[in-house]
């Protein structure tokens, strides 16, 4: 018999339902939200300069002004007072640290997940993002993206420090 895949699972949604159970005990959210997901590129995690947000950022303001207007980038996290002001671009939307349960209803809102730090022992955004069911943009110094990301399926695994490379993914 074939065995369950944890990450893509057999239900219509793509996860097991198992790790669905697990993402809603551990974020203690009641039910599903259904809704038509949004389009946006999201980083949730701590505004380290490791964490190569600025890379992020300049990959996104790389991209075309029609093309940024659909696909707003959003940064969630903490030490949100010391982030750059060339970061607060136009199409660039911050948002303070959020405890585990409102964090879980911002991801559920949908988008594509980013983490393109130059090393990250295993990145646990990543996986979070991956029981969420996003799809993500990852750096291949993520150890984490090995287990979550198929690049071309479910994410674009990216060179890490390659500006032209995370905007090619976005």
């Amino acid at each position: 018999a074939p065995g369950l895949n944890l990450v893509s699972g057999p239900n219509e949604s793509g996860k097991s339902r198992l790790v669905q159970a697990l993402w809603y005990a551990l974020f203690e959210v009641e039910g599903h939200e259904t809704s038509t997901p949004v389009k946006r590129f999201i980083y949730f995690g701590r505004f380290e300069k490791y964490k190569r947000i600025d890379l992020l950022v300049a990959a996104h303001q790389s991209l075309p002004q029609e093309l940024r207007a659909i696909w707003p980038l959003v940064l969630v996290g903490s030490n949100g007072a010391h982030l750059p002001a060339n970061w607060l671009g136009e199409h660039v939307e911050v948002i303070p640290y959020l405890q585990p349960a409102d964090l879980r209803r911002e991801l559920s809102k949908g988008g594509v997940a980013c983490l393109v730090s130059d090393k990250e022992a295993w990145g646990v955004s990543v996986h979070e993002a991956g029981l969420s069911g996003m799809p993500q943009i990852v750096t291949d110094t993520c150890g984490a993206a090995t287990s979550f990301v198929i690049s071309g399926y479910n994410g674009v695994v990216c060179r890490a420090g390659s500006m032209r490379s995370i905007a090619t993914a976005m």
